[in-house]
This record gives C-alpha cells, structure tokens and sequence, in this order.
C-alpha cells in the first residue's frame, strides 16, 4: 500500500537523523509561523538527541509491524484508506510528542494523540466502541490540563506555588 510506503520512507529519514546526531550532536528545529492577518506569530521548536531518535526508531518499528499485522484484518474493511490515514497520522502525533520541545508543539502533540486515539477505537461504530472512545478522549483531555499546569513552568519559567 501506499501508506506503508510513505511510512517506511519516514522511518528512513528518521534513521538518517539518528545517524546525522550521532555525527555531529543535538538538532534543533525551530518552524516560525506567522499570519500577517492577525500579526501572531507562532514557532515550534523541536530538539532532536540520541534518546529521542532512538526511542523514535523503536516506535516506528513497532508502528510497522503494527501496520503490516493490521493489513491481514482490515484488507476486507470499506474504510481501510481513512483505518490507515487516523493510524498514521496517530504515529506522527506521537513523532509529533517525543521531538516537541516547547509548550505549543507538546500541545499539537497531546491533542493530535487524543483526537486519533478517539477515532481509532471509534473506528467501528458499535455502543461500545463509542463508550470507549468517549472515556478515552475524557481522560485525554484531563490528562491535557496536567500536563500543561506540570509543563507551564519548564517551559515558561513560571513558578506554580500552588502545585506545590
């Protein structure tokens, strides 16, 4: 499939980035993002190590087989292109949440990772599928506000007395 492919490529790339720090040491990334409508300007930062990439090249080889296994089940599937897009993108959000390194992009992470969580075990629409993604998508959110009230702090150089 197409999807497997792409994701293999990405799997490339990140090995390739495994091998560039290993080189020559950390990377940081920053994406500066503006809109000249409403004058906010917004960048993402994300820092790249040794611990990082390498626990990105065990999730993607457990992203992999996790893909290859599903192929088997989801082959007489209706929907198997949109099953295989939200898995993907569900990968990238994790990606997403290992590299970030300021608050915005750990959020863009966390969110990404609710929202495709959600329509992973939504995927077929029984009661209790729907039960299950509404629990999951409950704790996320929950999940969301600590982590951005223990992250605020770190990233922010704001002291929260109150937490501790």
């Amino acid at each position: 499939m197409k999807i497997v492919k792409i994701f293999n490529l990405l799997l490339l790339l990140i090995a390739i980035l495994l091998l560039c720090v290993n080189r020559w040491g950390d990377i940081f990334l920053q994406i500066d993002m503006f809109n000249p409508f409403t004058s906010i300007s917004w960048s993402w930062l994300f820092y790249l190590d040794i611990y990082s990439t390498s626990f990105s090249i065990v999730v993607l080889l457990i992203s992999t087989s996790i893909m290859f296994y599903s192929l088997s089940y989801i082959s007489l599937e209706k929907e198997k292109t949109k099953f295989f897009l939200t898995l993907f993108s569900f990968i990238l959000s994790i990606l997403v949440l290992i590299f970030s390194f300021n608050i915005s992009s750990l959020l863009v992470g966390w969110d990404g990772l609710g929202v495709t969580s959600f329509l992973l075990i939504f995927f077929y629409h029984s009661f209790k599928s729907t039960n299950s993604s509404l629990v999951t998508l409950t704790l996320n959110r929950v999940g969301g506000f600590v982590d951005y009230l223990f992250n605020l702090h770190r990233f922010n150089n704001i002291h929260l007395k109150f937490l501790l």
